[in-house]
Formats: structure tokens, C-alpha cells, sequence
């Protein structure tokens, strides 16, 4: 008897499986059903179906304790031509260009138990797979998130901003020379009304591309940031916020190269309407000779409809020794210029400006958008031009 009202259930539940999705009083059927043993939970859900209004579902937990997983991804596709010039005598000043993936990234992020956050992503590129970030945070304290793993003490206006998000198809070059590598360590974060805090300690190994002669071996790196947003205070149509941030790297021990000791920012944000400014002022100070290099940015913008930005930048760097600025890496720095290392010191100086003019159309937002713009930069050293160049950008980007 017991099998005959299991089998008379099965049939109850197939008929309703026969005429698509099932509709709440069918759900309540099923959840009847399993409740009183005549199907199992997967064979009611699969009954069930996906109603129109919700996602279907790809990953599933593999425990009860992951209240939340989600695949995340980006991709970004990049063209680049550079055309440089130079007074020093014997410097190669060949045309340079390229088209490449610039970022392709692939990861997951979720929260565990009650109070537990996690974001895992990979970097997927030709020459190899490897950990890009990885985080834990947990969020049980009330106003204040304590976060442990691998990912970048951030100083200045562009590194607090996803590659996704930037404006320009390439950070400034004075974000790039003050820039920190990923690293591990711990952090805390909170918010207090309009000011946000996040001090960290991290593993101070780290390399900058940017900087001549990298090789930074500290035994401890420290990031304090502060922020200050006033858009509360102002009229519905305006924002503005105001941001500090500071790297100090302690004991480090490679004295012969090009390092920050200390280095320091101040930036501030102002938007309305359509039009934003965006303003940062860099500085700090090299290991060697002490030399102090200071960094300027200003980049305004306009929508010029809702899916289309104009952007300008001006981008400028200064050390009062000669021979530390380089030049930007990517794309002056692969060009020809960049083969006088060991011939010549065309690509070394004391003075480096960049004016950049571009546009950006957004499909989806900053999940789907495209990218161009061009650049004219400079290189000098105690008054002579070393670098003179002209960089034409262009960029696909996307996340999911």
C-alpha cells in the first residue's frame, strides 16, 4: 500500500512536470510531497523548474555552511602604438605596436558561515597562470571589516580604482612610479559618518616595474588611507570626497636600489552634473641618494550623452637627482627607446610629462565598454629631452 501511494504520488508530480514550470500552488504540492516522503528534494526541485524571474543556477555550494558563491571574470583586450624620438646621440627611437589580451582574469567570491567574506582570482595569460588575489574579510564587528590575504596596499587616486573602472586606457605614469606590488598581510577597515579608515601591515617583498633598479627587500610595509566624502553636504547633483594614503617601508635592505622609504598621497574628487575633476598630488622618498620625486595628476571629464565620456589627463613626475625617472613601461617602455639601457641613457631622467586625450563609449557600463585615446609624453633629464613620443590606445573591456 505503501509503494501504490508513492507511485500515485510520482504520477501527481509528473503531471504537473508535463505542463512546464510549476506554479506556487504545484511548489506547495511538491514541498508536500517530500515533506511526507514520496519524492526526494532534487526530484522536486527539478519538477519545479526555473520560473522566468530568477537566474539559473550554475554553481552549487558543496557545503550547507557557504551562504554564497559566485563566479567573477574579466577580460580586456588592448591595442598600442608608440612612436618616440630622442636627442641622445646613438638612442634607437623604432616605432612600437601591439595587440594584446591585457588582463584576463577568472575567480570566485562568497561569504561563509555568518561573517566571513572571500574573493579568490586568477590571472590567466600565454605566459602563465598565477594567484592574482586572494582574501579573506570578516565582517562580525560592528563598523569595522578585518581582512587577511594577498592584495595591493593601495596609495593614490588610480590604484584605489579597478582596472575595470579607470577612465584612461592606462593609469598615470606618477600612479604607476608610486604604485605597490600585491603583497600578504592583514588589515582593518571601518567607517565612522562621511570618514573611512583602512590601516595594514603587509610582507614587504615587492617589485615595481616603474621604478629603475626595483628589488625592494623590507622586512615589514605599513598602509594607512583616510577619506573624507562630503557629497552629504552638497546639493543632490554634486559629490566631492577627499583621500590620504601613505606606504612606509621598514628596514629594507637593499640599499643600492631604487626604492620608497616613505611615500605619501593627497587627492580629492569633485563631480557635477555631467562634468568630474579629479586632482592627486604623490611624493615621497628613494633609497637611493635620498632623492625625493614628487607626482602630479589632474583629470577631468564630461558626458557628453549618458553612454559617452571625453577624458583629459595631464600627468607629471619630478626628482631632484638625475637619472630616476624611466620611462612608462607600457607602451614607451617596449618600444626601441627602451633597448639604450647599458648604450645609452636616453630612457632615464629627471622630468617626465604626459598629456592624454580620450574617449569612452559604454555598452553595459563598466561591464562592457570601449576605449581609445593618445598621448604625448616627455622624458627629460637636467634640460635635455632624452624621450619625445606619441602613444594611440585602444581597449575592449568587460567583467562578468
Amino acid at each position: 500500500m505503501k509503494n501504490k501511494t508513492k507511485i500515485l504520488g510520482l504520477m501527481a508530480a509528473g503531471a504537473l512536470l508535463g505542463v512546464g514550470s510549476a506554479s506556487a500552488a504545484d511548489a506547495q504540492l511538491l514541498d508536500t510531497l517530500v515533506a511526507n516522503g514520496f519524492i526526494t528534494e532534487a526530484q522536486a526541485n527539478s519538477m519545479k523548474g526555473s520560473s522566468s524571474d530568477k537566474d539559473p543556477v550554475y554553481v552549487t555550494p558543496k557545503r550547507s555552511d557557504t551562504k554564497k558563491l559566485v563566479i567573477r571574470g574579466r577580460a580586456q583586450f588592448q591595442f598600442g602604438y608608440v612612436s618616440p624620438s630622442s636627442d641622445v646621440d646613438g638612442a634607437p627611437t623604432n616605432d612600437y605596436s601591439t595587440f594584446e589580451i591585457r588582463r584576463l582574469r577568472i575567480g570566485t567570491q562568497g561569504s561563509l558561515y555568518q561573517n566571513l567574506k572571500f574573493d579568490f582570482r586568477m590571472n590567466l595569460l600565454p605566459e602563465g597562470a598565477n594567484l592574482d588575489t586572494g582574501t579573506m574579510v570578516y565582517t562580525g564587528i560592528d563598523g569595522v571589516d578585518i581582512g587577511v590575504g594577498k592584495t595591493k596596499p593601495v596609495i593614490g587616486m588610480e590604484e584605489a580604482t579597478s582596472s575595470t573602472d579607470i577612465i584612461t586606457i592606462e593609469r598615470s605614469y606618477a600612479a604607476n612610479f608610486f604604485a605597490a606590488e600585491k603583497n600578504v598581510g592583514m588589515w582593518a577597515e571601518g567607517e565612522a559618518g562621511p570618514i573611512a579608515l583602512v590601516a595594514g601591515i603587509f610582507n614587504g617583498e615587492n617589485e615595481n616595474d616603474n621604478v629603475i633598479d626595483s628589488d625592494l627587500d623590507s622586512h615589514f610595509q605599513y598602509n594607512l588611507r583616510a577619506g573624507f566624502d562630503a557629497s552629504d553636504y552638497l546639493p543632490e547633483d554634486m559629490s566631492a570626497g577627499i583621500f590620504f594614503d601613505t606606504i612606509q617601508n621598514q628596514d629594507n635592505d637593499s640599499d643600492e636600489a631604487y626604492q620608497f622609504e616613505q611615500s605619501y598621497s593627497l587627492g580629492a574628487e569633485f563631480e557635477v552634473g555631467a562634468f568630474g575633476i579629479m586632482g592627486n598630488l604623490l611624493w615621497g622618498t628613494l633609497t637611493e641618494e635620498e632623492a625625493d620625486v614628487t607626482g602630479v595628476v589632474v583629470m577631468p571629464w564630461f558626458y557628453v550623452t549618458p553612454k559617452l565620456q571625453i577624458v583629459g589627463q595631464y600627468d607629471y613626475l619630478d626628482s631632484n637627482t638625475s637619472d630616476t625617472i624611466g620611462v612608462q613601461s607600457r607602451y614607451l617602455g617596449r618600444a626601441a627607446i627602451d633597448d639604450a639601457k647599458g648604450d645609452s641613457d636616453a630612457d632615464e631622467g629627471d622630468k617626465w610629462q604626459s598629456w592624454y586625450l580620450g574617449a569612452n563609449y559604454y555598452i553595459s557600463g563598466n561591464n562592457l565598454k570601449v576605449m581609445g585615446g593618445v598621448a604625448y609624453s616627455t622624458l627629460e633629464n637636467e634640460g635635455t629631452d632624452q624621450v619625445e613620443a606619441v602613444t594611440v590606445y585602444g581597449a575592449l573591456r568587460m567583467r562578468f
